[in-house]
């Protein structure tokens, strides 16, 4: 069944007339007193304007483009050199996965502006979110905490404090792409840590005695590096369609780009004057998960503004699963 309209009949009180189509193809319409839009976030893929399938630069380029979505295994980077774009978690663990592929000829990592890497563990079957869940880290965040950033002052401290253990203050073991400044609350937090090792060994081997010293505290001698364009972004392909350039200069030959570019907060099955109702109350913020590579959304669709669940003129129409926590697992919460 592929709902394809929900329509207000009348007022929110009288409920909602839904329009879809039947395993045979037939659009029926029904009326329901209460709807839940339970389609989730991670349904439409956000591609850069720059890799639209009919821009120039994607029609320059002789590899292939894929978006994160379409990933599979790692066995599709064999004999292949390696582009991601993207600093999020889903970023890191595809950058890992194919670094780990012994048949993968090269790995690189694009990063606009930098993250804040910590560790998935602390201890081996203990998540850091069971170490730091305290007074300002927790599922409900009063208004008063938010305002101030209480629990983001926390936080930065806590990441701090990784300066004794790895030899760098901009994250647990992280010596490239960096953010600045250090304050948890105005960047990404990455815990998908894995491949954050590898894209150290250029940098430290770089530093002589001090960055060897640190290699070999966390054992990485012998890893293959991943190559960081930090700070910078896609500007165009060369003449011989593998050539990849980017605003600082730099260049990085290219099979395969991966757009681990995120996805856009998308309801195309709501009328456009229920979305409408949505982005006024939001103040015309949608409230979507960032992407560090992706230019501003302003196609997004945005969330009821009654905790993401209810607008405060439709309470009966209800998005479920839409419930961010602050820190933890989101399944529990949403």
């Amino acid at each position: 069944v592929d709902a394809n309209g929900v329509d207000a009949n009348g007022a929110d009180a009288n409920g909602y007339r839904v329009q879809y189509r039947d395993p045979n193809g037939k659009t029926i319409s029904r009326h329901f007193d209460v709807v839940a839009v339970c389609s989730g976030l991670h349904n439409t893929p956000n591609i850069p304007p720059e890799f639209e399938p009919s821009s120039p630069l994607k029609c320059k380029f002789k590899g292939q483009i894929i978006h994160s979505s379409q990933y599979k295994e790692a066995s599709e980077f064999n004999h292949k050199r390696v582009l991601i774009l993207g600093s999020g978690e889903t970023a890191m663990d595809i950058a890992h996965r194919a670094i780990s592929n012994p048949l993968s000829q090269d790995v690189a990592l694009c990063v606009r502006r930098g993250f804040l890497s910590i560790p998935h563990n602390l201890a081996e079957d203990r998540p850091l979110d069971v170490f730091i869940t305290n007074l300002f880290e927790h599922s409900y965040e009063h208004p008063w905490i938010h305002k101030f950033r209480l629990r983001w002052w926390l936080s930065t401290i806590f990441i701090r404090a990784f300066l004794f253990l790895s030899g760098s203050s901009w994250g647990f073991n992280q010596w490239a792409a960096q953010t600045t400044p250090v304050r948890r609350g105005y960047h990404i937090i990455n815990k998908s840590h894995a491949a954050m090792a590898h894209m150290n060994v250029a940098v430290k081997s770089r530093l002589g005695v001090s960055g060897r010293f640190w290699m070999w505290i966390y054992g990485e001698n012998n890893l293959r590096p991943i190559e960081t364009f930090h700070r910078t972004h896609v500007i165009d392909v060369e003449e011989d369609g593998t050539t990849i350039r980017f605003d600082d200069g730099r260049t990085y030959a290219a099979d395969v780009i991966i757009l681990a570019t995120g996805y856009r907060q998308s309801f195309p099955f709501l009328r456009e004057d229920i979305k409408e109702d949505f982005r006024v109350e939001s103040g015309g913020m949608a409230e979507a998960e960032s992407c560090q590579y992706s230019h501003a959304s302003n196609e997004e669709d945005y969330l009821p503004s009654q905790h993401f669940i209810t607008g405060k003129n439709r309470s009966r129409l209800a998005f479920i699963g839409f419930v961010r926590p602050n820190v933890g697992a989101i399944p529990p919460m949403a």
